[in-house]
């Protein structure tokens, strides 16, 4: 599969961010991301990279897709790559597995300074916590939990996506 479905997903990302900015809209929306992180995809802090994941997962043909983009502070695209995961049937192993790959990228990469979005609420919980109980997700819970620690800033938010296009469109292809 092409990665024009991300680079595409990303692109509107970014002009839907660039044309959202009218102050009623903020003011909800920080109500929102008070409650449960961010809502619409934001600028990175300044020297660091933020990297937006996306999943989606088709059980009963235990197929995923996953993807990510990476922009620096100025919202610009660096990299984006999508795959498809095949016998996989549980959505948080495919979204553990989609954070690992993307930290392990940023490291191939030598970003130190990295802002990680997610769609999963009680994973981003537990990667804060560094909580890594939970027995079918403790190895690769582990793993991010040691991959984070290896760069001088990690942190981890959600981003709501309600229906990702971007892994949908490479699920479906």
């Amino acid at each position: 599969m092409e990665g024009r479905w991300i680079v595409q997903k990303a692109h509107y990302e970014w002009l839907e961010f660039l044309h959202r900015n009218s102050s009623f809209q903020e003011r909800n929306r920080n109500k929102i991301i008070d409650n449960i992180g961010e809502v619409k995809w934001s600028l990175a802090a300044e020297g660091c990279i933020k990297l937006n994941t996306s999943t989606i997962l088709k059980a009963h043909k235990s197929k995923g897709s996953c993807a990510f983009a990476a922009r620096n502070h100025e919202g610009r695209l660096i990299v984006a790559r999508d795959w498809l995961n095949q016998n996989i049937k549980v959505k948080d192993l495919l979204e553990e597995e989609t954070i690992l790959l993307t930290l392990e990228f940023a490291k191939d990469k030598g970003w130190r300074n990295v802002e990680v979005q997610v769609e999963c609420v009680h994973l981003v919980n537990k990667l804060k916590r560094k909580n890594s109980r939970d027995r079918e997700l403790k190895l690769l819970l582990d793993d991010i939990i040691c991959f984070s620690d290896w760069f001088c800033k990690c942190s981890f938010t959600i981003l709501c996506h309600y229906g990702s296009s971007m892994s949908h469109l490479i699920l479906n292809a």
